[in-house]
Order: structure tokens, then C-alpha cells, then sequence
């Protein structure tokens, strides 16, 4: 990564740098020190950045490596004791398109606005090809 072309945004976004913000880690303290030794005009920028991340709320959603591994038991063991036969829709599913929950209102309008628009559509067509008959 180039940081030299580096935003205050950028810095911000970059999960690199907010680690080494929040962590302070001998790895990246190195990394930055050279960092800023090479672009010493940088460090005003490095330094707002800072500030903006300390200020960031650290939210912690507890993921780790355990629980996505417990996760994952769990869908194979339940795979394991269902069958793999099609079942009903339970409460919990998530339909895919906003039409499955609320069907097509489009579709229900054209039905009672002209019952008879089948009938009418095939009328319509015997009717042009007789007469395009007639004219040949």
C-alpha cells in the first residue's frame, strides 16, 4: 500500500493503522516510525487521523475464531440429523424478493380492471388475420 498518498480518511479506514492506534503493537510501532521517517511532512496528518480513531466508539460483537468454529458444528450437525427433503417455509425464512410477501400488485390490478382480456386479446388476433386474408 502507498501510504504517502494517504487521506486523514484513508488513515482512518485503514485497518492497519487503527490497529496500530489501538494496540500499539512493537511491529507496527516500527512500521510507523520508519514510516514517518521516510514522510516526516505526513505526521500533522498521521496525528488527526489518530485523534479520529481514539475518538471512533470501539464496538466489541465478540466474534472470534471459537465461536465461528461452534457455528459451524452446528450447521454440519444439523445437517446431519435432517433429511434432504423439501419442507415448507418455517416462520424464520426470509423470503428472497419483496413480491413473495406481497405479491404483485400489478398483476391483480390487470385481472379486475378487464376480466375478459384473454378473450378479447385472441378476438383481436383471429380478427387481424382475417382480415389480412381477405386483403391478400
Amino acid at each position: 500500500m502507498d501510504y504517502s498518498r494517504y487521506s486523514v480518511e484513508d488513515f482512518v479506514l485503514d485497518k492497519k493503522f487503527r490497529q496500530w492506534v489501538l494496540s500499539s503493537d512493537t511491529e507496527g510501532n516500527l512500521f510507523w516510525h520508519h514510516w514517518l521517517q521516510r514522510y516526516p511532512g505526513k505526521k500533522a496528518l498521521l496525528q488527526e487521523a489518530r485523534v479520529i480513531v481514539l475518538k471512533l466508539p470501539q464496538i466489541n460483537y465478540g466474534w472470534n475464531g471459537q465461536k465461528e468454529e461452534r457455528l459451524w458444528q452446528n450447521i454440519y450437525l444439523e445437517n446431519l440429523q435432517t433429511p434432504n427433503t423439501p419442507e415448507s417455509p418455517s416462520s424464520d425464512t426470509i423470503p428472497i424478493h419483496a413480491e413473495a410477501v406481497l405479491g404483485s400488485p400489478a398483476r391483480e390490478r390487470i385481472s379486475t380492471i378487464c376480466p375478459y382480456q384473454k378473450i378479447s386479446s385472441i378476438g383481436a388476433s383471429v380478427l387481424i388475420i382475417i382480415g389480412m386474408g381477405l386483403a391478400v
